[in-house]
């Protein structure tokens, strides 16, 4: 049986303050725990006024404290903007409260430009992701390399539990390889790319795959944005408001919340846009329960996933509820 999880990107509807959003997000976790999923992952995002998500880290012990049993992660920390030496700390002082309930989702998308120049300002050379990946990956394990550059570095607190890595990718076959050896979990991000390459990345994970301290199997999840709807019509209407937002104009800052579905309605598109939008086609699972549920297990077949992370882009909390219910009811 596949696993069901999310990540919450923090949306703020029309008329929402970002405490009422931050709030939303404790109760979606909650009830994201009396429903049965797996695990609850919160984004970090910059500079977008309607997602309230941009401290992982602090929101994470937040929604600890708040749950009892689902796992709590990230999706994900950008690790181009931070030292590894300190997202390992914050993720060991994580597990030091929470042994077992602790993932580490780690992305390498360097955000919008006005918060890549001001989050990296006082770097003085690009960095590299893998090299980063590793150096998190080293930090975390008990077991010290005495050729590391910083072998003397011992992250405190140092407690046994540690926090499963999992690697967010859109198919790149040098990091699917990477995940694998590390062993290390695998996100393919479909609401960003579509299918385009999930099938040789996946396969490039498994094939390298060793176990290791995080994981003894190889673990595959794909992430994807799903709308889910008791009729058509209101999927319909959903998906304008989807598809919409995804047009990402002026760095995801053309709106200052999550567009409703009146706004979407009322947007004026161009020959441009509606290109795009129908570009954008197969980045998103949208449909009453038994088209999506039938969807899905088509998705399923073809990757053979372990997981798959669900992305609730859809305005209004009453329809976010009803997808992440009727999700939970499905047999995949």
């Amino acid at each position: 049986m596949t696993l069901l999880s999310i990540l919450d990107y923090g949306i703020r509807d029309e008329g929402q303050t970002s405490e009422e959003a931050l709030a939303q997000t404790v109760e979606r976790a909650r009830l994201a725990e009396h429903l049965g999923y797996h695990r609850f992952w919160v984004a970090e995002h910059h500079n977008v006024p309607a997602f309230t998500s941009s401290a992982p880290e602090m929101l994470m012990m937040h929604l600890l404290n708040q749950t009892t049993r689902i796992r709590i992660g990230s999706g994900g920390i950008m690790l181009p903007h931070y030292s590894p030496l300190k997202v390992a700390e914050s993720l060991k002082t994580l597990t030091a409260f929470f042994p077992d309930r602790v993932d580490a989702g780690l992305g390498n998308n360097p955000g919008v430009k006005p918060a890549r120049e001001a989050l990296n300002e006082y770097r003085t050379s690009e960095v590299d992701h893998q090299k980063q990946v590793a150096d998190l990956v080293y930090y975390l394990q008990d077991d010290a390399d005495e050729d590391h550059r910083f072998s003397d570095m011992v992250v405190h607190p140092n407690v046994k539990a540690n926090p499963i890595p999992f690697v967010l990718t859109t198919g790149s076959p040098a990091t699917a390889q990477q995940a694998g050896k590390l062993g290390l979990g695998y996100v393919y991000g479909k609401f960003l790319v579509g299918m385009d390459y999930v099938q040789n990345g996946i396969n490039a994970y498994r094939y390298h795959f060793k176990p290791s301290p995080f994981l003894k199997q190889p673990l595959v999840s794909i992430a994807l944005s799903v709308v889910v709807a008791p009729t058509e019509e209101e999927a319909t209407q959903l998906e304008r408001a989807l598809d919409v937002w995804m047009l990402g104009k002026h760095d995801y800052r053309e709106f200052t919340h999550f567009p409703s579905i009146e706004t979407a309605d009322q947007y004026q598109l161009s020959a441009e846009d509606k290109d795009r939008i129908q570009k954008n086609k197969n980045k998103a699972i949208i449909g009453t329960p038994t088209d999506v549920q039938q969807q899905l297990q088509q998705l399923i077949d073809i990757t053979d996933a372990d997981e798959l992370l669900i992305v609730p882009l859809i305005p209004g909390e009453d329809k976010r509820r009803y997808t992440l219910e009727a999700l939970a009811e499905m047999e995949l």
